[in-house]
C-alpha cells in the first residue's frame, strides 16, 4: 500500500512542507480527493516522525468536503500509542467522541499506552474510568492493556489485584494476560511465583 503512486506523491509533498505555498497545498488537496481511507492510513504510517503524521492528520481534517474515516482515526491512535505524544492521542479520542463515532475499548487502550510511555501512569489508568463514563464496557483487550501498563510501571501487585477484579467482572484472562504477569514476576526475580502462575494457567 505504501508503494502506491498517490501515497508516494503525498509523502513527497509532505517532505517539502517547509516550502509549502498555495500551489503545493492546492495540489495536495486535489490528491486528497482521490485518497481512499486505506491510502490515507498508508501515508500516516509512512512518516518517520509521528509528529509530522499527526500534523498531516490535523491538516486533512480541516479540508473542505473531507471527513476522516473511522479507520484513519484508529490508525493515528495506533501510531501514537508507540510514542509519548499522549496529548495528541487524547485529542483524537475527543474528536472521535465529538463526531459521534463509536469508541471501542481499543481506542482507549491506545491512549492509555501513550500516557504510560510518557510516564503518566495515573493518568493512563484514569482512561478506564473515562471509558466507563462514556458507556463503553471493558473487554479483555483493555484489561490486558491495563495490566501491561501496571507491569511496565513496576506496579505488579496492583496488576495482580486488577486481574482479580477483571475475573470477578466475568472477564477471563488469556495467554497475553498471563505472559505479561509472568514477565512482571521475572523482572523482579520472583521466578518461583512466575512458575506457580504458569501452573495455574488454564491448559
Amino acid at each position: 500500500m505504501e508503494f502506491n503512486p498517490l501515497v508516494r506523491e503525498v509523502c513527497r509533498l509532505i517532505t517539502l512542507r517547509s516550502t509549502w505555498n498555495p500551489k503545493f497545498e492546492g495540489h495536495l488537496r486535489h490528491i486528497l480527493r482521490s485518497l481512499r481511507p486505506p491510502l490515507v492510513c498508508a501515508v500516516l504510517r509512512s512518516q518517520v516522525d509521528e509528529r509530522i503524521a499527526l500534523s498531516f492528520f490535523y491538516w486533512e481534517g480541516r479540508q473542505w468536503r473531507y471527513r476522516h474515516d473511522t479507520i484513519v482515526y484508529y490508525t493515528m491512535l495506533n501510531i501514537l500509542s508507540k510514542t509519548k505524544l499522549c496529548q495528541g492521542a487524547r485529542r483524537i479520542l475527543r474528536l472521535l467522541t465529538r463526531r459521534g463515532i463509536e469508541c471501542s475499548p481499543k481506542a482507549f487502550g491506545y491512549v492509555m499506552v501513550s500516557y504510560s510511555r510518557a510516564g503518566k501512569l495515573r493518568t493512563a489508568l484514569k482512561l478506564l474510568t473515562l471509558m466507563q463514563k462514556a458507556g463503553v464496557e471493558p473487554d479483555l483487550s483493555i484489561c490486558n492493556t491495563a495490566i501491561y501498563v501496571l507491569v511496565k510501571g513496576d506496579k505488579l501487585e496492583k496488576a495482580l489485584r486488577f486481574l482479580e477484579r477483571m475475573q470477578v467482572a466475568g472477564i477471563k484472562p488469556n495467554i497475553v494476560t498471563y505472559n505479561c504477569l509472568i514477565k512482571g514476576y521475572c523482572d523482579l526475580h520472583r521466578i518461583g511465583d512466575a512458575l506457580e502462575l504458569i501452573t495455574e494457567m488454564p491448559s
